[in-house]
């Protein structure tokens, strides 16, 4: 269902290959986490669920931001630094599981949003602005079609890490190396000289 020019489209590829990989990385840890804060640390389903506000209060709060300085600057150095930041913040939460709650969650759940509302504007940008525009819908939709399959595929692999004793810390491991992963396909398909058009940011 999708042309060939847009396959041949090294540019959108390689966004859409990264897209997989750092959202998939983003699911595996959104699956781990929960069993993490209620079984282990025996908060309530409430308080666990309050533990994810540092993440959605970043994006939903800075996205705007960040996506504005990405207009001015270039999209390529914002997409880069996003996914490290956030294969950082797995290292960081895998690292300190036995520290407190402070250490070894809220802050790196701080640092993921944070990371995230620095990618998620430019990468919706960049999409959209490596194709015609005459493509820019079926863009669009190719994008959020990979988005989903790496959320699918995120958990899948969560969900089967998870059933080792060492589950939680090999999964946020994946979650990092696939993070890095979709920085180095960013960095070697984007073009250094890549503007970004101001656009809407996109919903994780």
């Amino acid at each position: 269902m999708t042309p060939p020019r847009l396959v041949e489209n090294r540019t959108f590829l390689g966004l859409n290959v990264a897209t997989l990989l750092i959202y998939g990385g983003l699911s595996v840890m959104f699956f781990l986490l929960p069993f993490e804060l209620v079984e282990r640390r025996a908060l309530t389903a409430t308080e666990a669920g309050l533990i994810f506000l540092p993440f959605t209060l970043c994006v939903g709060l800075l996205s705007r931001v960040f996506g504005s300085l990405a207009d001015r600057f270039g999209a390529r150095l914002a997409l880069i630094i996003g996914p490290l930041g956030a294969a950082l913040g797995y290292t960081w939460m895998a690292l300190a599981r036995e520290g407190s709650l402070t250490i070894g969650i809220i802050g790196p759940m701080t640092l993921l949003g944070l990371s995230f509302a620095v990618l998620v504007a430019p990468l919706t940008s960049s999409v959209m602005s490596s194709v015609e525009d005459a493509d820019e819908g079926l863009a669009s939709g190719i994008n959020n079609a990979a988005s989903r399959i790496a959320q699918l595929a995120g958990v899948a692999l969560a969900a089967g890490v998870a059933s080792f004793a060492s589950g939680y810390e090999m999964g946020l491991a994946i979650a990092a190396a696939a993070s890095i992963a979709g920085a180095l396909a960013i960095a070697t398909t984007l073009p250094p000289a890549a503007i970004l058009a101001s656009r809407p940011e996109s919903a994780i």
